[in-house]
């Protein structure tokens, strides 16, 4: 396989010094988290196998989400219409509102603020892993990036208010 895009070489040393690189059942998860999930974000012409890999490109569907940060140091957690919500907290953010912009891909989300044409998602079903590989359309992804903008609420502001 050519690689057209540049690879970190140092994750690739242990493939080219041993015969076989095994990873341990509990750090498998995380390995196909860690390592094999960005590369198949990377390279379009990829071949798994072991596993399968799922391709799919989705118009994106935007979900703002608003909640309420809790009081740090409280086990109740007040509501988003509680009148004496953020009085007594102990913290500067407690009781601000949150806007988090994800996008709905199919049945994959994502957050906002990855900008990547590609997102990878690993799912595990039984004793088998899946990756889903969603190509993301970017023109609709930046026209609701621009609308919120335009209605006050910049990209660079989605987080505390």
């Amino acid at each position: 396989m050519a690689l057209r895009k540049s690879v970190d070489g140092k994750k690739l040393l242990p493939f080219l010094s041993k015969k076989h690189v095994v990873i341990p059942k509990n750090l498998e998860e995380t390995y196909y988290n860690r390592f094999v999930a960005p590369l198949i974000a990377s390279f379009d012409d990829i071949e798994a196998n072991g596993f399968e890999i799922n391709k799919n490109e989705y118009d994106p569907h935007p979900l703002l989400t608003i909640s309420e940060l809790p009081p740090a140091n409280s086990k109740e957690v007040p509501t988003l219409f509680d009148a004496t919500s953020g009085e007594s907290a102990n913290s500067d953010e407690a009781g601000k509102i949150v806007f988090d912009l994800s996008f709905k891909y199919g049945k994959h989300r994502f957050r906002g603020d990855a900008f990547g044409p590609v997102s990878v998602t690993v799912e595990k079903k039984d004793n088998d892993y899946v990756f889903h590989r969603v190509k993301e359309t970017q023109k609709r992804k930046r026209s609701t990036h621009k609308r919120l903008s335009n209605l006050g609420y910049p990209y660079g502001d989605f987080g505390l208010l």
